[in-house]
């Protein structure tokens, strides 16, 4: 499973890096790969993907399709702060690894695994270009090289018989832990609101653009830091 991590690093590592391998950018790096990590994985695999799962019993591999789709489709808002045909390209790859994530939480229920991953790449990303933008350190070739790739990892994740998935879609989840086993409820099926549904969706793309804009109000990376987290 850190296979695919490697292959982005290697991959963003052929688009014109810039490294800066100061103490500061390091640990600024660290701190907005990781919190970016956190919030996406938490969202589009911790909640998303056991939602589709438990309340609505989605297959496996549809549920990862979704988890990936979601995720890409929520990286529009940089159209707003950058190139149109870039965000596409970030889209596209976005998509692979969203997909692949999601089939990694599917068939281990460790939601550390993708968010360490995901944060990891989003670290190295910040170090060698100086920002996440979607104006650097993105390739149509390397974009669709990962979509391919991911896609195609994850979908043997789901698929092949020696990973069983472990996210279940029946009305409990079994949950192994080093030392014992317990049974986690499932989400209960309830009536669906359309304005709340609306405003689940709106909250992720205001708190994106809302990020860009605070973020514009000062020069100094540190309180950028602070503020968009």
């Amino acid at each position: 499973m850190i296979l695919p991590m490697i292959i982005v690093l290697l991959g963003d590592s052929t688009l014109n890096p810039q490294f800066n391998l100061s103490l500061r950018s390091i640990l600024t790096a660290i701190i907005v790969g990781f919190s970016v990590g956190l919030f996406e994985e938490y969202v589009f695999r911790g909640v998303l993907v056991s939602a589709l799962r438990q309340r609505y019993q989605l297959g496996a591999v549809m549920t990862a399709f979704i988890s990936g789709l979601m995720f890409s489709l929520v990286h529009l808002v940089n159209a707003s702060n950058g190139s149109l045909t870039m965000t596409l390209v970030q889209m596209l790859e976005a998509i692979g690894l969203g997909f692949f994530f999601a089939a990694i939480y599917l068939v281990t229920a460790n939601l550390w695994l993708p968010i360490l991953a995901h944060g990891a790449i989003d670290a190295f990303d910040t170090v060698a270009f100086g920002t996440l933008n979607n104006t650097v350190g993105m390739s149509v070739w390397t974009s669709l090289t990962y979509a391919v790739v991911f896609g195609a990892l994850g979908y043997w994740l789901l698929k092949t018989k020696r990973y069983a998935v472990k996210i279940a879609p029946n009305s409990a989840t079994q949950v192994n832990f080093s030392r014992r086993s317990q049974r986690r409820p499932a989400i209960q099926r309830q009536s669906v609101s359309m304005i709340k549904t609306v405003i689940a969706i709106v909250i992720p793309l205001a708190e994106l653009g809302l990020g860009a804009a605070v973020v514009a109000v000062t020069t100094n990376q540190w309180l950028r830091v602070v503020l968009a987290d």
